[in-house]
Parts: C-alpha cells; structure tokens; sequence
C-alpha cells in the first residue's frame, strides 16, 4: 500500500513538472528592443590634438648685454608697446659719448683744412692788384714818352733803360698780386682727395652712432602686439648674448589644434571640414566646434605612444566659440566626421548575426520573435545603415544570443 503511494505521489511530481515546463514555454519570453525610425548616421576618426595659439612671438634680443629689469610676469595680459623688460644701457652710453668726442674733433679738424679766406683779405689783395695795375699802366706810358725822345736824341740811353726796367717791374708786381689774389680765393678749395677723406670719416662715426642709439632704445623691450605672457626667459641681473630669446607672447583670442594624421586618414579630410572637439572633464565631457583651417603639404616623422615611428601629416584646426576654459597646451580630441547621410534606417552592429549566407537580425511580428534577412549599407563604428528589410516601426531585439530565443517564440518588448 504504501509503495502505490509512493509511485502516486512520484507520478503526480513528474505531471507538475511537465505543465510548469509547457506553461514556462508557453510563458512570453521578455526581451530588449529598438524602435527603428530615420536618423543621421555619421562615419568619423578620432585623434588627439594639442591646443596653440595661432600668433605666438618670441621677443630676442639684439645688442645683449645684462637685464636691467623684468616688467612682467607668465600669465599677464599685456596690451601693445608695455615694456616687458629693460636691458642696462651703461656701457651704451660711454661708447656713445666717445663717439660723439670723435666726431666733435674731425669737424674741427675739417673746418681747419676748408677754412676759407676772409673777406677783408679779399679786398685788400684786389685793391692791391687794381694799384699794381694803374702802377704798370703809368710806367709803359713813360717808356713810350721816353723811347720817343730817345729816338729823337733829346735823351740819355740811360733814361731809356731806366724807363724800360720800370716797365718790366711794374710786370712783375702786377703777376705777383694777381698771384696772391688767386691763392687768397683758392684756399677753401682743399687739394684731392681732403674732402673726401674728412666726408669718409663723419659718415663712419654717424653710422656708429646711428647703430649704438638703436641698440640703445632696443634696450627698452617693449610688446609688440596685445598678448598674454606665455613665458619669461630672463631674469634681473643675468647677462644675455645676442639674439637670445627674452618673453614668448601669445594671442589668446585666436586658437587652434594641431592634429598629426596618418596619411591615409589625410585623404579623407579637406580645408573647411567641420571638427567636433572634445574636452574630457570629470564633471563631463565639453564639446567644441572647429575647422579645418591648413594641411601640410607633406608628412613628417612622429613616434607612437608605442613608440613605434609613424608618418604623420600636421593639420591645423581653427576653434570657434566661447574658449573661455581652453588654454594653450591643453589636449583635446578631434573628431571628423568624414560621411554623414540623413533619413537612414541604423541599428546596432551587434544586433546582425549570419544566416543563410547573410545578415540577419530578429524582429517582433504579431507579438512573436522571428528571423529578418537584411542588406547592409554605411558602417561606422557601432552602428550600421540598413538599406532592405526593416522598414520604420519595426522593433528589433537587442540580444540576438538570448537564452530561448528562437523563431516564433512569444517575446514582450521593452525599451
């Protein structure tokens, strides 16, 4: 007796069983779903860019020398002709003051050697000359009176001597105080070649002066455009050679990224492009508009964070908007977006599993799961374009590897 209880209690296990089993089967299998409707799909690459200031000036120094004065500090706003640092002009100055001696010296020196006769001179030696000239007039008269008299032997051939000597006298004191006027009136013409000598030296002593005085007034360094203070190379009481760098300045109100493509990804990308950039923050991520602004005409060598030497092509980004929070230095990651098509049916590559040699995914029909061959189009990183068999307002499930899943087995979607 109690063995036919047993088996009869066995047998009534074995029927719970079987009717939990066919109400479970029977029970709608609950699963994820996707409503599909139209949507822009866009295909893009990413690479990290490093944000620089699109004017950025290194002020040098010209004459060297040692720093007097440093007027600013990193991080100042500075407006155009603010001195940023003054150089000490001492030895400037002597050099300065020697030169001027120098100069102050050989225009004595020149004035001494093109000093002109004065004009009293002048006067007195044409004065003389006019003298010398009525002098000779009066004697050649005497001569004739007396030649005339000679010949008609009514005087001495001594008188006729003596009166022909006082010509010739006369002659010679006439040439000699023409001479004299002729050299009174050429002693400011200097011989060949004095001019000339005195014009070299002065040019060559101006130029010098010239030189030091702007190497002088360059030891004011002053900004040369509205900027912000990107670093200060220099300190008081240090002493600089020529041409060494002094304050980098920058110009906060016009930034870019520069982005180092791999050639490939080059092809892809043209001046003009639209460029999302993302910022990461902990209090989440911050996105900023840009454009491709420059591509260089070639590629260079860049290592790898694997370190591994790849060829990289420089692009430079033009950022827009409020760049209150971007600072020079600051690594942001470029987004472009290379096709983008409006109006397209697109699900997610890991609803598509293989079936009979094509893409499948499953649907919802009339509460029911089954099986939807379908063609494929634009695939970007996890989402695809499908072009046949979904149209919108299809549900497809999400998991196409859920445990029961199978062809006509009643599901419940939800979102």
């Amino acid at each position: 007796m109690k063995k036919k209880v047993k088996w009869a209690i066995a047998g009534m296990l074995l029927l719970a069983l079987a009717i939990y089993g066919v109400a479970q089967a029977l029970r709608p299998l609950q699963v994820e779903t996707l409503l599909i409707k139209p949507q822009t799909i866009a295909k893009s690459f990413t690479e990290e860019g490093l944000v620089v200031p699109a004017l950025e000036k290194t002020i040098h120094t010209e004459a060297g020398g040692k720093v007097a004065k440093v007027a600013v500090a990193e991080g100042d706003l500075v407006p155009q002709g603010k001195l940023l640092a003054e150089m000490d002009t001492t030895a400037l100055d002597f050099q300065l003051a020697s030169l001027r001696g120098q100069l102050l010296s050989i225009e004595g020196q020149r004035l001494q050697s093109l000093r002109p006769a004065s004009e009293t001179q002048l006067v007195q030696q044409r004065l003389a000359l006019e003298q010398a000239v009525v002098q000779l007039a009066a004697a050649r008269a005497e001569f004739e009176r007396v030649a005339v008299l000679y010949q008609a032997g009514a005087v001495s051939k001594g008188n006729y001597e003596a009166a022909e000597k006082a010509v010739r006298q006369m002659e010679l004191l006439a040439a000699q105080q023409e001479k004299a006027l002729q050299l009174l009136q050429e002693q400011g013409q200097p011989t060949a070649g004095v001019k000339e000598h005195f014009s070299g030296l002065i040019n060559s002593l101006a130029a010098q002066i010239a030189l030091l005085e702007h190497q002088r007034a360059q030891g004011k360094i002053m900004a040369p455009m509205d900027g912000i203070v990107r670093d200060v190379h220099i300190k008081a009481g240090s002493v600089l050679a020529p041409g060494m760098p002094v304050i980098t300045l920058f110009d906060a109100k016009e930034l870019q990224v520069e982005v180092f493509l791999l050639p490939a990804d080059v092809l892809q990308v043209e001046p003009g492009l639209g460029v999302r950039l993302i910022q990461e923050s902990p209090f989440g991520d911050k996105n900023f508009a840009g454009t491709v602004a420059k591509i260089a005409p070639g590629a260079t060598e860049r290592i790898s964070p694997l370190g591994l030497v790849e060829q990289r092509v420089k692009v430079d980004i033009k950022l827009e908007g409020d760049l209150k929070e971007i600072r020079p230095g600051y690594n942001l990651e470029a987004e472009f977006v290379t096709h983008q098509e409006e109006g397209r049916l697109v699900v997610p590559k890991t609803v598509l599993f293989p079936y009979q040699g094509q893409d499948a995914l499953w649907l919802i029909r009339e509460g029911r799961a089954a099986i939807q061959p379908v063609t494929t189009g634009l695939s970007a990183d996890e989402e695809i374009v499908i072009t046949e068999g979904l149209k919108p307002g299809d549900r497809v499930i999400k998991n196409p590897r859920l445990e029961g899943l199978k062809p006509g087995r009643s599901v419940v979607g939800s979102q």
